[in-house]
């Protein structure tokens, strides 16, 4: 069954209230990084839905000052950013609502720590 784009809608809207329950501000948790860009990683989380979009946040390359005492910023030189496929352990910092389409994305922040595997939780 092919969705209109108002079922699409009611879809990414659903999957956004579930993903605001699930990562409340502050939350620590580990996350795959998905996508590389100059300005920051994309993270996807690997048991939350992905019908309506496949990253649910993004770790920006904000300025020093923009980070809590235990987050750490991404390095200005992107070869020392984590890979694409290892594991970054993270914080909910704030959500943005509407972006990209009305899909709304968490801000994430970096806590320093990847790993090559999943770790538990």
């Amino acid at each position: 069954m092919k969705m209109n784009e108002e079922q699409w809608r009611l879809l990414r809207k659903e999957h956004w209230l579930l993903l605001k329950q699930q990562f409340p501000i502050g939350r620590k948790f580990w996350a795959k990084v998905g996508k590389i860009k100059p300005f920051g990683i994309f993270i996807e989380v690997d048991d939350f839905p992905k019908d309506s979009y496949r990253y649910i946040g993004l770790i920006h390359i904000g300025p020093i000052f923009y980070y809590k005492e235990e987050c750490k910023p991404l390095p200005l030189d992107y070869a020392q950013w984590p890979q694409e496929g290892t594991y970054i352990y993270c914080m909910v910092y704030y959500y943005q609502e509407e972006h990209d389409n009305n899909n709304g994305q968490l801000s994430l922040r970096w806590l320093g720590e990847t790993s090559q595997s999943r770790p538990e939780a």
